[in-house]
């Protein structure tokens, strides 16, 4: 019966046969239970295994090498290779320099259409919010920087700005009809509101003719404290400025 060249492990080595190996190490660090032979005649147990693993990893790595040099485009020198990786390397850095330059310049562009946007919209709104204030007759000078912080322009998929009211809580309005129906409530219900509100009606009042138009809330007198509301001071003055104005009557 042949004896086998080795063990894994020395549990797998029969008792009898325990003193025909001994241990033996690995490329791989493992070792194993390799049978201990005196050579004879030049004749003795060799283990190929690790020059067949090394033939195999020289033979892939000239393949691969074989592969690169057949990749290279005909008419290019081999002494050439490392100037020209060098240019492309080059070539490469300043094409990321240029992609970095150009996203930088489109973070800023998108950046200034943002503040463009915003900005259209604030005028959108400014100018619903003009329109509803001549169409009620009120002082457009100051109702409209007084209301505008409750007007909001929000632009739309199609490009169109749609002008909302909104609240305190930035949320838009709403407004309950006689049937109980809700809706968005417009610029021209704002404004309607602020004409019912008691400090605005002087602003609507100072763009009325005849009558009573030129009446003036009575000023404090020296040494008294200015009692009238600051809605009263600027219909003072709204009327005061439209007194003065070139064509006005007397």
């Amino acid at each position: 019966m042949p004896l086998p060249a080795q063990f894994k492990t020395e549990a797998e080595i029969p008792e009898a046969l325990k003193g025909y190996y001994v241990p033996f190490k690995l490329p791989d660090d493992s070792v194993v239970h390799r049978l201990d032979v005196t050579p004879v005649d030049g004749v003795e147990l060799q283990h190929i295994q690790g020059l067949k693993s090394s033939l195999e990893r020289t033979t892939t790595e000239r393949n691969n090498l074989r592969d690169q040099v057949r990749a290279i485009p005909e008419g290019v020198k081999i002494e050439d290779l490392p100037s020209q990786l060098e240019e492309l390397n080059t070539l490469r850095s300043g094409r990321t320099s240029r992609e970095t330059e150009l996203q930088d310049s489109l973070t800023g562009r998108s950046a200034e259409l943002r503040e463009a946007q915003a900005e259209v919209a604030r005028l959108k709104g400014q100018g619903a919010l003009q329109m509803a204030v001549a169409s009620a007759g009120g002082n457009g000078r100051f109702l409209v920087p007084a209301l505008e912080r409750e007007v909001k322009a929000v632009r739309q998929e199609d490009g169109t700005f749609q002008v909302t009211v909104v609240g305190p809580d930035g949320q838009a309005r709403q407004k309950t009809d006689a049937q109980g129906q809700v809706s968005p409530m417009t610029v021209e219900d704002l404004v309607a509101e602020r004409r019912k509100d008691p400090e605005f009606l002087p602003l609507f009042e100072a763009q009325k003719s005849g009558a009573g138009a030129d009446e003036k809330p009575p000023r404090p007198g020296a040494g008294e404290s200015d009692t009238r509301s600051l809605v009263d001071r600027m219909a003072e003055g709204a009327k005061e400025m439209v007194s003065m104005a070139p064509g006005a009557s007397a």
